[in-house]
């Protein structure tokens, strides 16, 4: 069985007309009867399409190429003589009814008009529509120019292209017009991964926008058609991208640098090239790890660094100075990258603090109080190591620091002559960084100052009376006790000239009364501390 009787009989299997069939294979309709009245073959590509449409291999269809184009050309040779004697015997027939049909013409002056529609591109506009043929593999880029064609085959990266525009060409008795297409009007008939659309330009005018979006981005293969139809008019696309091979992995880190700190994580960054290859992902892989001394890490390797969502992170187990050499693998190619070198560095100290509770900047005289030491970033080094500063006292003199269960204290001097300098502490990092830390000495401040009655032991009233010839022992109490201040002192004061015949007190608070001093004279005392004055009291004397 040849070719064209195995092409009507499948066809005729499927139940469908030589019009359905030629919309499939996006061929013509008189080119399937062609085939299937032995006066040709397919091409090589619409083979391929009639094989997988009825689901039978291409050499199923043709068992004896060389046969078959024997018989084809024997059936063009006897077609083309049948259509000779046929052409001769009707020669004189179609004479007449062409001198017929010319009289009938000029007699009624009416005629059908012929016409032919097409929807083309812009680009199609002085060709032949029936002698376009499909773009070649050179003629398609990212942003050429389009020859002229019915069918276009876009090889090309994932992205958009931008194609002419859409007219509709109609030749009218040999007359050609065109009309723009609405793009409104335009139904596109296409899978998931392409999307087409209009668009305005400012220099193109509308623009037809292939989008090509495959599922998976890195696809290997990809083929898909779309169709542009515009009433019953048709345009076929066909978008596909072969496989682009990786030729070359760069792996480094995305900052350019070679090293990384301890504990710390980095991105790393993989270069494919060509840019456009195709790949569904790549791996990383830590290849070995050298020590400072030049052996290498037994056992799991991710003990001591781990690759993980292109982080390298290196762990505490690892020693300040060890080399990392690691690689990046495509799936799909199996290309290897370059090995990347890293070395591991300390993660150097960014600040050192020292402080006194409330990060006061003073101390009070006499008083103790705790160090807090502090290293950051909390990731340092010295933190992980566990390291240990050289903490040490530099004025003795000014103050004693002592090492306890739960850190430093520092207590200052209690001389007052030593109020107003500055205590000095020096810390020395393992790495050599040294900081020196100040605190000045001050007086603890009077809060109250209050005069108590000896006798009593408490507060001397606001008003106080006392005889002639009497006695009142009296003593300045501070607040806080601690406080800071050379001495105390008793002031007072009668609003009469000469009082101090009458009144007297002590420097150590004792208040003396003579035996002629004036009934209900009224004596006003006050304490001072230093520059703190105390209340104002009143004593009264009476008649003993």
């Amino acid at each position: 069985m040849q070719f064209n009787e195995k092409l009507k009989e499948l066809r005729l299997k499927k139940g469908i007309s030589q019009t359905a069939l030629a919309e499939k294979i996006f061929v013509s309709r008189s080119a399937v009867a062609k085939w299937e009245n032995g006066l040709g073959l397919p091409s090589d590509d619409s083979l391929n399409q009639l094989a997988e449409f009825f689901g039978v291999e291409p050499s199923e269809l043709l068992s004896d190429p060389t046969m078959e184009t024997v018989i084809v050309t024997k059936n063009s040779t006897i077609s083309k003589q049948k259509l000779w004697i046929i052409s001769i015997s009707v020669f004189a027939v179609i004479a007449a009814i062409v001198l017929i049909a010319l009289c009938s013409y000029f007699a009624t002056r009416s005629t059908t008009p012929i016409v032919s529609r097409y929807m083309i591109f812009e680009t199609e506009k002085e060709l032949d529509i029936d002698g376009l043929n499909s773009y070649t593999d050179d003629e398609i880029s990212t942003d050429c120019i389009f020859s002229n064609s019915r069918t276009f085959e876009i090889k090309q990266s994932v992205g958009a292209i931008r194609l002419p525009k859409l007219l509709v060409k109609t030749v009218t008795n040999g007359v050609v017009s065109y009309e723009t297409v609405d793009s409104s009007s335009v139904i596109f008939t296409c899978s998931e991964n392409i999307s087409l659309k209009y668009e305005k330009d400012k220099e193109y005018g509308n623009s037809l926008y292939v989008n090509v979006l495959p599922t998976d981005y890195y696809a290997v293969e990809f083929c898909e058609w779309a169709n542009i139809k515009y009433g019953d008019l048709l345009i076929s696309i066909k978008v596909f991208r072969n496989h682009i091979a990786v030729e070359s992995v760069t792996v480094g880190f995305s900052d350019n640098s070679s090293e990384i700190g301890l504990t710390k994580s980095k991105v790393l960054s993989c270069n494919i090239k060509p840019y456009d290859a195709n790949y569904t992902k790549f791996a990383y892989t830590i290849d070995s790890i050298i020590r400072p001394n030049g052996e290498k890490y037994d056992g799991n390797l991710t003990d001591y660094a781990y690759i993980d969502n292109h982080y390298l992170t290196t762990t505490k187990n690892i020693e300040i100075g060890s080399v990392i050499n690691l690689f990046a693998v495509t799936d799909y190619d199996n290309i290897k990258s370059n090995v990347f070198t890293v070395t591991v560095t300390r993660v150097d100290v960014e600040r050192i603090t020292l402080t006194l509770p409330n990060t006061a900047s003073h101390i009070f005289l006499g008083e103790s109080q705790p160090l807090t030491f502090n290293i950051y970033p909390d990731n340092a080094s010295f933190n992980v190591l566990e390291e240990q500063a050289i903490i040490t006292l530099l004025t003795p003199e000014l103050a004693t620091l002592e090492q306890t269960e739960s850190g430093w204290l520092l207590t200052a001097s209690n001389n007052k002559n030593r109020v107003g300098e500055k205590i000095e502490i020096k810390v020395e990092m393992p790495e050599g960084a040294t900081q020196v830390f100040y605190w000045t000495i001050s007086k603890i401040q009077i809060e109250s100052l209050m005069l108590i009655n000896l006798d009593t032991g408490e507060e001397l009233n606001e008003v106080t009376y006392i005889n002639r010839n009497g006695t009142l022992r009296l003593i300045g109490i501070v607040t806080p006790e601690n406080a800071t201040y050379d001495k105390i002192s008793y002031n007072i004061f009668v609003d009469m000239p000469n009082f101090g015949r009458y009144v007297q007190i002590s420097d150590d608070g004792i208040l003396t009364v003579s035996d002629n001093a004036p009934l209900d004279m009224e004596i006003f005392i006050s304490v001072t501390a230093g520059t703190f004055r105390g209340n104002s009291y009143k004593i009264i004397v009476k008649q003993a």
